[in-house]
């Protein structure tokens, strides 16, 4: 399909997680700036324009299919656009970006009133590392990403903190152990479980999915870019999309083309079967994909830890797994960890080795500010082509002329 930006080698895109007014703020500011290569939406954009046209049932679940998988820091703003519909009771979290992420989106969901089920198994992505699947990447069996130990580490977090119940999938499907009594503890805890048996008194909840949100709000945040600034790139960022059936697939995908996006990031955490099935769906239609494989907070694979000790839920070789399938499949363009300047070089050397030698960065993190990185330092680690993804640094300004002041002084450092 080729690169999703060709025209611009070196640029900065600012990350439009915020709220309208801002947004034409930042629109306004950099919309003539040469080295702003396009504007990525999050899902604060898509949550507010949506939800507010959405028929919601009192006591209701949100499901974002799959939440819970982004850094720390966004699910603050994620319960926040929630709780402005009161209808929604809750939030289910799949926490496979690791235990700070899990640890702060239950505070912060709590924090609004928000209950929270902990679903630490997507149905139909084949995620366990016991788990093989044959791929359609040249027919390999691949094991899912996620350690099998984790499933119970994310379960435990989720009952220490006080979350009201736990999801489990089909048993056959997710090769989860008869053994359940592991997720049972909190004998108070409403089971929500396709496993009647576990507990036949459990009801079904009324449950609202991100893509009928999507398939409603994200349209209106692509027309007010375009409104504005015509010529740039579009990027949606589901933080974070790729996990899940190949159903789910394409619904994102639908909703994404329907919307008129010129590329979606990929963060596919769970296995390389959903991997492949999210890829093929954007692809499909004609959607650029942009794909990720590590991220820029603590303990998000298994070799690394925060500061309790706790490891990451992914596996460290699925990092690996992650770039390389995604370059065998066409993909020239990943995300990047902006303050691991290691992970990027490692990930440059193993493309290469690969003979993908034609690839595009793009790298977050990069305030020191915010989460440490040095956006000189990852843009020389990234080499050629490469696009700094901002956020704090463009949109903590506060006038559209100091808006316009922080794009240029970023875009002159690449």
């Amino acid at each position: 399909m080729g690169k999703v930006i060709p025209d611009i080698e070196r640029g900065v895109i600012p990350a439009c997680d915020v709220s309208q007014d801002k947004l034409d703020d930042i629109l306004r500011g950099t919309k003539d700036v040469e080295k702003i290569s396009a504007y990525k939406i999050g899902f604060k954009r898509m949550l507010e324009e949506g939800l507010p046209d959405m028929e919601i049932v009192p006591g209701t679940l949100y499901n974002h299919c799959c939440t819970g998988t982004d850094i720390p820091d966004t699910g603050k703003k994620m319960m926040e656009a929630l709780k402005t519909r009161d209808e929604i009771a809750g939030v289910i979290l799949t926490p496979l970006a690791g235990p700070e992420t899990e640890r702060t989106w239950i505070e912060a969901a709590h924090d609004v009133g928000l209950d929270v089920y902990v679903e630490p198994i997507v149905q139909g992505a084949r995620q366990l590392d016991s788990t093989f699947r044959t791929i359609d990447v040249g027919g390999i069996e691949a094991r899912g990403y996620i350690a099998d130990e984790a499933v119970q580490e994310m379960v435990n977090i989720g009952l220490e903190m006080g979350v009201k119940g736990i999801i489990l999938p089909d048993v056959d499907d997710a090769h989860v152990p008869r053994e359940t009594d592991l997720f049972l503890r909190d004998e108070n805890g409403l089971i929500y479980s396709s496993i009647i048996e576990l507990n036949p008194d459990s009801k079904q909840i009324p449950e609202l999915e991100a893509f009928d949100v999507m398939e409603v709000g994200l349209p209106n945040v692509v027309r007010q870019i375009r409104s504005i600034a015509p010529d740039k790139k579009i990027i949606y960022d589901h933080q974070k999309a790729g996990m899940g059936s190949p159903r789910d697939a394409n619904r994102f995908a639908g909703a994404c083309f329907e919307a008129d996006v010129d590329a979606a990031i990929l963060f596919p955490q769970a296995s390389p079967y959903a991997q492949v099935q999210w890829t093929k769906a954007l692809q499909d239609r004609g959607i650029g994909v942009i794909v990720g494989g590590v991220m820029t907070h603590p303990a998000y694979l298994r070799n690394e830890e925060n500061s309790r000790g706790e490891r990451g839920f992914i596996n460290a070789w699925a990092a690996k797994g992650v770039y390389s399938i995604a370059a065998q499949m066409g993909v020239e363009d990943f995300v990047v960890p902006g303050n691991k300047i290691d992970s990027i070089k490692a990930i440059r050397d193993r493309l290469e080795a690969q003979g993908v030698h034609n690839h595009t960065f793009y790298s977050p993190g990069l305030v020191k500010k915010g989460q440490g990185g040095d956006i000189n330092k990852a843009a020389e680690a990234c080499g050629k082509s490469f696009h700094g993804i901002v956020g704090r640094g463009i949109y903590l300004n506060e006038t559209v002329d100091e808006i316009r002041a922080a794009a240029l002084e970023l875009t002159s450092q690449i």
